[in-house]
């Protein structure tokens, strides 16, 4: 197994190998529209240049994300390999409830992130979600194949089990 990632210091195992992307040299093709993605961006195009000419070979591909816009290496992956896209959105991507959505330009961001959340989820295999709720807001996974990892605990386990209160013990 081999793990591309742009977060310095990830350890390699025995069984995994660990390549270091860096996500701030800047990019001749970067289109800089958000600012706040600069970095995802950048990182985008090294995964895609590394791809390229990297000799490893994928069964399967598993993008997680957020950040979300390396999702859109996904496309050439599936033009140029036979491997399976995976898409794991830790939390939703253009629909995130966290995002304030007031204002003409955040209403546009957003508009315009969700016909790329749409673009990329065309490209995948499966989506994985955290939770139902979650896999609801994804945009353009309606007639995919989808699958939910919780993330965190289930509520019901936690109503049935006996939780003790210790002020001493935080």
């Amino acid at each position: 197994m081999s793990v591309v990632t742009a977060t310095p210091g990830t350890a390699s195992t025995p069984e995994t190998k660990v390549y270091y992307l860096d996500n701030t040299k800047p990019q001749k093709k970067l289109i800089n529209l958000f600012k706040t993605h600069r970095d995802e961006i950048n990182w985008s195009y090294s995964l895609e240049e590394w791809l390229k000419t990297s000799k490893e070979k994928y069964d399967v591909v598993l993008f997680t994300g957020g950040p979300f816009l390396h999702f859109r290496v996904a496309k050439w992956l599936k033009k140029h390999t036979n491997s399976k896209i995976v898409f794991d959105f830790r939390d939703p991507m253009s629909n995130n409830p966290r995002a304030e959505n007031r204002g003409l330009f955040l209403k546009i961001k957003r508009f315009l992130m969700s016909l790329i959340e749409r673009g990329f989820v065309k490209n995948a295999d499966l989506v994985i979600s955290v939770n139902p709720w979650c896999l609801d807001l994804i945009r353009g996974v309606k007639n995919m194949k989808t699958a939910i990892i919780d993330n965190g605990y289930d509520e019901n386990t936690m109503r049935k089990t006996k939780y003790i209160y210790n002020e001493d013990s935080i």
